[in-house]
């Protein structure tokens, strides 16, 4: 938990000011702080407005809770997908630390995978494969799909993945790895998977990045495995958060003009000159 600081902040195109909640860290510390943790949690008292018989409103009644996601006010984040707002108190995020190891395992180039004692009887494991097999996943395709977002190495037994993996990077992806896994027949019924998207009108919004990720393209028919940059925007319509958009940024030459645009978006970079990533 930390203390935080509220301060002014202005937005000129719409000659409005408002409070902003910020931490109590320095200016070099802040931002490292906000793109190590897994979780950035916002906590505050929600207050109920109500209409009265006479058509006044007033408050009434309330409740505290945590926010977990980015909003003008404040700065939040999670990388669990959870729920935009839950209720204060520990039971929210508890299924997060459940059955929590120290990792094992991971691809290193210091150290390699050891198996556990208890490793034929861990019931995270069993839960996976039962997963893998109801969304008809082969263990090798889903090994190979880890071995490509950099966490283990393809040939380390499903037994030798840490428990805090599977229960925080499995179980919550897991839809995820099920679309990235499945491969249709000519038989099969296609549906829209796109639902989830919000189509905004034409026009300018404010926009913000929210989360930074470093991970691997394993390669394709057109191109190499290369790193790539996993970057989530915040797209304001006023001081709503209207949408999220994730936007993948492949580190290969042929498709760098897409980086480029990027800096440009953002003024920092001018059109021809060279720009280097850090």
């Amino acid at each position: 938990m930390k203390n935080i600081l509220t301060s002014k902040f202005v937005i000129h195109r719409l000659n409005n000011t408002f409070d902003r909640y910020e931490m109590k860290l320095t200016r070099q510390v802040d931002p490292l702080l906000k793109e190590w943790c897994d979780m950035l949690l916002f906590c505050n008292y929600k207050t109920y407005v109500v209409s009265t018989e006479s058509n006044t409103k007033k408050a009434q009644g309330g409740k505290r809770v945590m926010y977990t996601y980015h909003h003008p006010c404040w700065d939040a984040k999670n990388r669990f997908n959870l729920s935009e707002e839950l209720n204060m108190g520990f039971s929210s995020i508890k299924h997060l630390f459940s059955s929590v190891e120290p990792k094992k395992g991971l691809k290193t180039q210091e150290n390699t995978a050891k198996p556990t004692s208890n490793s034929k009887s861990r019931p995270l494991v069993e839960k996976v494969r039962s997963l893998l097999k109801n969304a008809n996943i082969s263990e090798e395709s889903f090994k190979k799909l880890v071995d490509a977002k950099g966490h283990y190495k393809v040939d380390v037994p499903l037994e030798e993945y840490s428990d805090d993996f599977l229960s925080r990077w499995v179980l919550t992806n897991f839809k995820k790895i099920m679309l990235e896994n499945k491969v249709l027949s000519w038989d099969d019924e296609i549906v829209d998977l796109n639902d989830e998207y919000k189509l905004l009108p034409e026009g300018d919004y404010f926009f913000k990045v929210i989360s930074f990720e470093r991970a691997m393209y394993p390669g394709g028919a057109k191109l190499p495995a290369c790193p790539k940059a996993i970057v989530t925007f915040a797209i304001y319509d006023g001081f709503k958060v209207a949408t999220r958009v994730h936007q993948d940024f492949l580190l290969c030459e042929s498709v760098a003009w897409k980086i480029s645009q990027f800096f440009r978006a953002i003024e920092e970079k001018k059109s021809g000159e060279r720009i280097q990533m850090k």
